[in-house]
């Protein structure tokens, strides 16, 4: 809870710059005012300057060292065999010259492909309950039959409707529920 009402975090990068010596003057008065006002903030300043104090004077300390011209040799070698290397790395490969270079890069995911459409294929059988040429021998129930008769009779009514009267109204549409309908059955 105390660091959601203190917002510390802004200032953490610009006290570390601050730490080495490189924060910009404007930054600079508005992180001494936070370091001033806010403890934790001013502690973890003291820490960085502990460890940067050392290493600000580094250049000084290790001036008298020199390297001998075979290690700047052998340092040279190793960044140059390096940067080719990451040249290398980072040069686009040349386009295939077939298609069986394609083919066989891409050879593990064309046959997991392969076997999920085999799966797919396999999941997507449908088995039949009877052979197709038993249920073409097989003749037509009665009932079939009665439908189908029934279906006829009331297609030719409706393509040779008989002659209507002439004082006789015709019925008018009212609209009932699906229970109060009585749909016709076929005559078994």
């Amino acid at each position: 809870m105390k660091w959601f009402f203190k917002l510390c975090g802004r200032y953490r990068q610009k006290i570390c710059l601050l730490a080495i010596g490189s924060l910009e003057e404007e930054q600079k008065e508005e992180t001494q005012s936070h370091l001033a006002s806010c403890s934790d903030c001013r502690k973890y300043f003291e820490e960085l300057k502990a460890v940067t104090r050392p290493l600000s004077s580094w250049e000084k300390s290790f001036a008298q060292f020199e390297a001998t011209p075979s290690l700047q040799l052998r340092w040279t070698k190793a960044i140059e065999t390096e940067s080719k290397a990451k040249s290398r790395a980072s040069a686009p490969m040349p386009p295939p010259r077939s298609w069986r270079e394609v083919l066989l890069s891409l050879r593990w995911h064309l046959a997991g492909m392969g076997a999920l459409w085999m799966i797919a294929a396999f999941l997507n059988i449908e088995p039949s309950s009877a052979p197709a040429t038993t249920a073409q021998n097989k003749p037509p129930t009665q009932q079939l039959l009665m439908a189908l008769r029934e279906n006829r009779r009331q297609l030719s009514e409706l393509i040779n409707p008989a002659a209507p009267e002439s004082d006789a109204l015709p019925d008018i549409f009212v609209p009932r529920r699906r229970s109060e309908i009585q749909l016709p059955t076929a005559m078994a």
